[in-house]
């Protein structure tokens, strides 16, 4: 039983891994000068 659970956890890390790997490789970010207009908008609002 031991060393299914083992298979198991390895398995699982390893899948981790490789999502990891995917999410890194995606353009990630938000469009230039949205952090700006969000501050300027949430600055005006209140």
């Amino acid at each position: 039983m031991a060393v299914k659970e083992k298979i198991r956890e390895l398995e699982t890390q390893e899948n981790m891994e490789r999502v990891i790997k995917e999410l890194e490789a995606l353009p990630m970010g938000a469009p230039r000068g949205f952090a700006s207009a969000s501050v300027r908008e949430d600055r005006d609002s209140g």
